[in-house]
């Protein structure tokens, strides 16, 4: 891996920069490009598309919340604002730190769900002593999802998510709710696993076993009041980072897991986390996703799920 300081490069001419910048990804043939916050990213989205077709795959960062920070700043910060609008949604891909910076460029620069992902940084060493047991995954795993059958809570989304886990063990998806939309829920007849679908009742936890995982892949939540149920009860949860408000419903590691990306396999390993984990440490798990580890491992799920030579801009 490559780490290049884009403001010291070429001087200060931002065509310079451009410039240096297209010249190294031509000679070095990069595939993947990582950049860290509004002005490098801007310089990294004009390099790319400069190449057209010959293009790595370009993936933002944001560290910040951009929409008030740059806002508050000089003019220059906002003339990078007013572009990083209208670049940051051409971009393979975009990771934000915090679940309220992904708030921020959801609502304040229109990039789509799929498009983002959630990676703390990694904050604490990376060989510091874990006192938590790993355990194997159970033979069988229960997806209860507590909530009302309509289009923003994503049965299909629920379905791909269970399909991708049947690859590894069996699954049984409960759905607890009634539809007001005329959504349904109904497995392909390929698929290897059980789906009921139950109407609402309030004690919906009783519909939990030691091998349940509280699913819910919404579109967007504004809290996700079966999340704190939930943890009352000690059923474990699982939410996808599309539902940005449930990140002050969930402890990650503690009470559940939060999946970095919409990406199936995202999911997957966040119910593979709650379920083979074996707490010997109240905070520890919790500690993990600041860990050098866990980054890694989310940018590598992200990288290994994008086109191989960058989004078709045409």
């Amino acid at each position: 891996m490559n780490v290049i300081d884009l403001l010291r490069i070429a001087g200060s001419s931002h065509v310079k920069r451009v410039q240096k910048f297209i010249a190294i990804l031509t000679s070095t043939k990069v595939q993947t490009v990582i950049s860290l916050e509004t002005y490098p990213n801007l310089i990294a989205l004009l390099a790319g598309f400069s190449l057209r077709h010959r293009r790595p795959r370009v993936v933002v960062s944001e560290h910040n919340l951009p929409s008030l920070l740059l806002r508050a700043e000089r003019f220059s910060q906002h003339v990078q604002l007013f572009f990083a609008k209208r670049l940051y949604r051409k971009s393979d891909h975009i990771i934000a730190v915090s679940h309220a910076v992904a708030a921020d460029l959801r609502a304040g620069f229109g990039i789509r769900p799929e498009q983002l992902s959630v990676v703390v940084n990694p904050a604490l060493a990376a060989n510091a002593a874990s006192s938590t047991c790993a355990e194997e995954l159970p033979n069988s795993v229960r997806l209860l999802i507590p909530a009302r059958l309509v289009k923003q809570k994503r049965p299909n989304k629920v379905l791909d998510v269970a399909r991708a886990l049947s690859t590894r063990t069996d699954v049984e998806v409960v759905w607890v709710g009634d539809s007001s939309d005329g959504s349904t829920i109904s497995p392909d007849e390929s698929d290897r696993f059980l789906v009921r679908h139950l109407p609402w009742q309030s004690s919906w936890w009783e519909y939990a076993d030691n091998h349940t995982v509280v699913l819910l892949a919404s579109a967007y939540e504004g809290l996700g009041n079966v999340l704190v149920q939930a943890a009352e009860r000690g059923v474990k949860t699982v939410v996808g980072a599309a539902a940005l408000g449930t990140a002050d419903a969930v402890l990650p590691g503690i009470t559940g897991e939060i999946a970095e990306s919409d990406l199936d396999s995202s999911y997957v390993a966040a119910v593979e986390r709650v379920l083979s984990a074996k707490t010997g440490s109240f905070v520890e798990p919790w500690l993990q996703r600041f860990r050098p580890q866990a980054a890694y491992s989310s940018i590598n799920r992200i990288i290994s799920s994008l086109p191989p030579n960058g989004l078709d801009l045409k």
